[in-house]
């Protein structure tokens, strides 16, 4: 673990938490600002709020904003970190996937959140591999 760049993957965390609240913000925005514009109770807004998650439409994009936010977060940390890949790749995940747990409220199915745990690596990856070839055979 000594070669892990904490600034990197510091970095690299908090990347992908903006793009996930932007993309969130965006999300919402879209799709449930009829929402907003209803005096409903608190009850009936969690419940609305609820519904709306679950529609197929915003769980893809859900999915899809995950998939950028974990993109960029990973190209960040291999950009910032310069070197040794795989330990700061490893260490990014250990992060993203710990703050994923602690803020999930688990209003998704049980399946989607699993396929969007299994999904992180890969997209990782590609975050790392774009970082890799920005970088060419010369770095």
């Amino acid at each position: 673990m000594r070669d892990v760049n904490i600034k990197a993957v510091t970095l690299g965390v908090l990347v992908s938490l903006a793009v996930v609240l932007v993309l969130s913000a965006i999300l919402f925005a879209v799709f449930g600002g009829h929402l907003l514009d209803t005096e409903m109770g608190d009850a009936q807004f969690e419940a609305a709020v609820n519904a709306l998650l679950l529609s197929p439409a915003v769980m893809f994009w859900t999915f899809a904003a995950g998939a950028v936010a974990t993109v960029l977060g990973a190209f960040a940390t291999a950009r910032i970190a310069r070197g040794a890949l795989f330990q700061n790749t490893a260490a990014f995940l250990g992060v993203s996937f710990v703050l994923s747990l602690l803020v999930s409220d688990s209003s998704y199915p049980l399946w989607a959140e699993v396929v969007g745990y299994l999904l992180i690596p890969p997209w990782a990856y590609a975050g790392v591999s774009l970082a890799s070839r920005r970088r060419g055979p010369s770095a």
